[in-house]
């Protein structure tokens, strides 16, 4: 349907009309609506995005909306400015770095940017993301933020964003908002993804400054929580101690490729904060722990190897093991190494 709608408002014999749609974006009423269906549109084809980002809608509309100089139904607000972020990171993806909307982007890589004055013209909307990044008090806003983040460093954006206050106020925000979703997150992402990601690249860049933080603020325990939670249907059920019928992880919360970015996150603060890593990890009733050996289960693997790359399982099952080893490099307590070596 929405690629129907695309096609048609992008023929010229519907120019008209389009404009007096799109005109109708700044009635409160309907700007959240035309946001929804242009989201849609964008995701369906990059013939669509590349329209709305050789248009004025770009510059204008969106960063007018995001800046809050576009009245829109209160109710609506939220969703509206989420809307934004999202759109503006699939123009990122499909018409700055030009990838189909299954490639995975890797911070690691060098940027690909193939042309960039097109980043320049995008430039304005993550500058005023990254302030929303830091100030935004609902978890969704934050995740989108952190998402479009993500995919602006992979051009090879620069922003500020202080590593120590980032990890710090988004500790905050997950105790004190509430994780509802207004709008899927585009590319398959999970609501996590982003902010794994960029936490990840962030640790990478300035680890004195990101690692301790991450652990003593609690994130990095408030991540694994989440996992868990998305794994709670892969959990024994409590009667019978046998996997219940539902098995399948809240993809919506954490995709496949944000488990992979979590476990290499969490690779990379056991190598460098090993003790304090181990201490969440060998507790009674660990929740990572928990989830780790949920990793190496048939029924995960199973669910990692559906619309996924087919070196995601093995990566996913590399990267748990090698976790799983830091224990029997120090003394640890026999109990927890046999329950280990089950």
């Amino acid at each position: 349907v929405a690629n129907s709608l695309a096609l048609k408002l992008l023929d010229s014999n519907y120019s008209a009309f389009r404009e007096v749609w799109l005109g109708q974006f700044r009635t409160p009423k309907c700007s959240s609506n035309i946001l929804k269906a242009m989201y849609g549109m964008c995701l369906s084809t990059p013939r669509f995005s590349a329209f709305i980002f050789d248009g004025s809608f770009l510059s204008n509309e969106l960063l007018s909306l995001l800046r809050g100089q576009i009245t829109t139904e209160e109710s609506d607000l939220d969703e509206a400015i989420e809307l934004s972020i999202h759109m503006s990171t699939v123009i990122i993806k499909q018409i700055i770095l030009q990838y189909d909307n299954n490639t995975r982007i890797d911070l690691r890589d060098q940027p690909t940017i193939k042309d960039d004055r097109k980043f320049e013209k995008l430039q304005p909307i993550t500058a005023h993301i990254a302030q929303l990044a830091m100030s935004s008090q609902v978890l969704p806003q934050r995740a989108a933020c952190a998402l479009h983040l993500v995919y602006a460093i992979a051009c090879g954006a620069k922003f500020l964003l202080n590593p120590e206050e980032y990890i710090d106020s988004l500790s905050t925000i997950f105790v004190q908002s509430e994780c509802d979703f207004i709008v899927r997150f585009p590319f398959h992402h999970g609501l996590l993804d982003g902010l794994i990601m960029l936490i990840f690249h962030i640790v990478q860049v300035d680890p004195q400054k990101s690692v301790g933080t991450l652990i003593d603020c609690g994130l990095f325990y408030i991540l694994w929580q989440q996992l868990r939670a998305a794994f709670r249907s892969l959990y024994p059920n409590s009667l019978n101690e046998e996997i219940s019928i539902i098995t399948t992880p809240d993809w919506i919360l954490i995709s496949r490729d944000g488990i992979h970015q979590l476990l290499q996150l969490t690779l990379e603060l056991f190598l460098q904060r090993m003790h304090k890593c181990l201490s969440l990890l060998i507790q009674p009733e660990s929740i990572m722990f928990e989830a780790l050996s949920l990793m190496l289960s048939r029924e995960l693997t199973e669910q990692l190897d559906v619309k996924s790359s087919s070196s995601l399982p093995s990566e996913v099952i590399t990267l748990t093991c090698n976790i799983f080893m830091f224990p029997f490099s120090i003394e640890t307590s026999e109990t927890f190494l046999e329950r280990t070596l089950e």
